[in-house]
């Protein structure tokens, strides 16, 4: 009698967990500002967090086991920045790249118009709107840009008016969105419109 053998494939069935964290990577975040982070779903148990980048950790983790929740703020920069969290068995990291600094400059929106035409002696007020200029981040490659400046810092004519801040020529007026500019009869022919965008507090 022939012995028959049967052949057993064994399948290993690997369920992946997923290691979240909220706020979640694509987000944007501000710097300077306090977050509160929650990590769940580590395949082991927490055992240290380490910053990557310019992070600062404000509030040590709190939780056990494989969920833990902690306080950081982001730095002024905008390279790469996150944690690195360890756990038994292994580490993970998570790698923030849209935080809201302009330190480095910011993507422009050249669309935007170079020239403004007032006639002399007008002084109806004339709408301006600069917009489409983004926060960018040079720790991509290629460098990626998101989000949209909508604050910024402006210098216009000696004697006109910015809503309704006057300006003395040399002074920065803080502005969000499209802003009304009031010429005045006799000043800024010739002149210059500045702007600046603005760290967002």
């Amino acid at each position: 009698m022939k012995k028959i053998l049967s052949i057993f494939a064994l399948v290993a069935s690997f369920s992946a967990i997923a290691q979240d964290i909220i706020p979640t990577i694509g987000t944007e975040l501000c710097p300077n500002q306090e977050y509160t982070f929650t990590v769940s779903g580590l395949p082991g148990n927490f055992i240290n967090l380490n910053s990557i980048g310019s992070v600062t950790i404000t509030q040590f983790p709190s939780g056990s086991g494989t969920s833990i929740t902690f306080k950081a703020k982001f730095g002024d920069v905008n390279g790469e920045q996150g944690f690195e969290v360890s756990y038994q068995g292994g580490s993970k990291p998570f790698k923030y790249t849209k935080i809201k600094s302009l330190f480095g400059g910011y993507s422009e929106n050249f669309s935007n118009p170079t020239t403004l035409s007032v006639p002399i002696c007008q002084t109806t007020p004339v709408a301006l709107n600069i917009s489409g200029n983004k926060y960018w981040n040079t720790s991509t490659n290629p460098y990626t840009t998101f989000g949209n400046i909508t604050t910024y810092k402006y210098k216009i004519p000696a004697g006109w008016y910015l809503n309704s801040t006057l300006s003395t020529g040399n002074n920065y007026i803080t502005a969000t969105g499209p802003v009304t500019l009031t010429p005045t009869a006799n000043s800024g022919n010739g002149g210059l419109i500045e702007y600046i965008a603005k760290k967002r507090l």
